[in-house]
């Protein structure tokens, strides 16, 4: 149901206990709409935000999207349980903010100064006529806080081909190559990517296209400061 929940562990017994649901949010922006189905991936949240990375696609269309949904977490707190909702009680709407992952990542790579070997790929198939529709983004399936409301997401990027590739049905009407991998970071406040590095060492080949990489972060508060340091793994 692209949904949010808190749970609240209570006693059923000295030995058992339950899971009590205390707060739903739907993160679904389409929630009004059946032409598009909107799927959870994968959550985390910093001391500010609740960042989640959906999987988006419309009905009688192929082409796949993914944005990164973003609430307060004090806001989202204020919610209520599924079950006050269904009954039809008064519940105010959480602000949701809604980032398109692919067209934020376009949209940087064509706005920065610094184009890397593997971008310049991009640039000339975009130069010799090439439609920034027909770029494909994707984002593997997790997602890692940073804090301060920043969240990082690790994607591909692949171009049309007109050139048949190794194991694929050269009949097929169009094939996709992949040019680069990327870890995008996006800020909350913002609403915009802050930053984007190589997900990999650039001197090693890149992993498949299919291939989904995993994130894993590790925060560390820094000494005297509320603020924390990120490290992201990825494997």
């Amino acid at each position: 149901d692209c949904g949010l929940r808190l749970f609240e562990a209570v006693p059923k017994s000295p030995e058992e206990k339950l899971c009590k649901e205390l707060v739903f949010q739907r993160l679904d922006p389409f929630k009004n709409t059946k032409r598009q189905q909107c799927t959870l991936l994968s959550m985390d949240l910093d001391e500010e935000c609740i960042g989640s990375l959906c999987h988006v696609r419309a009905d009688g269309d192929e082409a796949q999207r993914f944005i990164l949904v973003v609430v307060n977490r004090e806001e989202f707190l204020l919610g209520e349980s599924s079950a006050v909702i269904e009954k039809g009680g008064h519940v105010e709407d959480v602000p949701l903010h809604v980032i398109d992952v692919g067209e934020a990542t376009i949209n940087y790579l064509l706005s920065t100064d610094t184009v890397d070997h593997r971008q310049l790929q991009l640039m000339d198939f975009l130069q010799d006529g090439g439609d920034i529709t027909e770029i494909e983004i994707l984002a593997s399936g997790t997602i890692v806080a940073c804090g301060s409301g920043r969240f990082m997401v690790e994607v591909s990027i692949s171009i049309p081909t007109d050139h048949p590739l190794e194991g694929e049905d050269p009949d097929t009407e169009q094939q996709l190559v992949m040019v680069d991998r990327k870890l995008v970071l996006f800020s909350a406040n913002f609403g915009a990517i802050v930053w984007i590095g190589d997900s990999g060492d650039p001197t090693s080949p890149l992993q498949p296209r299919s291939e989904e990489l995993t994130l894993t972060a590790l925060r560390r508060t820094l000494p005297g400061d509320y603020r924390s340091t990120c490290n992201t793994l990825v494997a």
